[in-house]
């Protein structure tokens, strides 16, 4: 359990861990020591996580959170001691938010919706798209894939 007494679901396959974006749990101290618990050793974890950038505060609303109540964003620095302290050892590191700006301005395109698709999940996904890239364009936010070795 992590803030507010959510949950937070854990996929395990095999000897390897796929997480979650971690945005709205804190703490995240909690988060690490408990994927790297579960992990088999040897195993590996991989996420796709969206951590604070060097400019803060973040544009409100956004996927994770209608304001900062709830956003528990950590920076890179953090998250990569966090992976250390919790006994992963990074194998791949990549910022990927160039790539995801493109991405997040289709979120916010003012066009009619697929009848699948995020928007089913995210309400007002087109103003939350928006500061996303607002976000990512003005450094308040950086989107990383990761894997770590246990």
């Amino acid at each position: 359990q992590v803030a507010g007494g959510a949950v937070m679901q854990i996929q395990v396959w095999g000897t390897g861990i796929l997480s979650l974006p971690a945005e709205n749990l804190s703490p995240k101290t909690q988060l690490f020591a408990e994927m790297h618990r579960v992990v088999k050793p040897g195993g590996r974890l991989a996420f796709f996580d969206i951590l604070a950038g060097a400019t803060e505060p973040i544009h409100f609303p956004v996927p994770w959170a209608e304001d900062q109540s709830v956003s528990f964003l950590a920076t890179v620095e953090e998250t990569r001691t966090l992976l250390a302290e919790s006994g992963f050892a990074v194998r791949v590191w990549d910022d990927v938010t160039s790539d995801a700006i493109t991405f997040f301005g289709q979120l916010s395109a003012n066009t009619k919706p697929s009848p699948l698709g995020l928007h089913l999940l995210i309400p007002n996904l087109p103003v939350k798209g928006a500061n996303l890239r607002r976000n990512a364009e003005e450094g308040r936010i950086a989107i990383v894939r990761c894997v770590a070795d246990a």
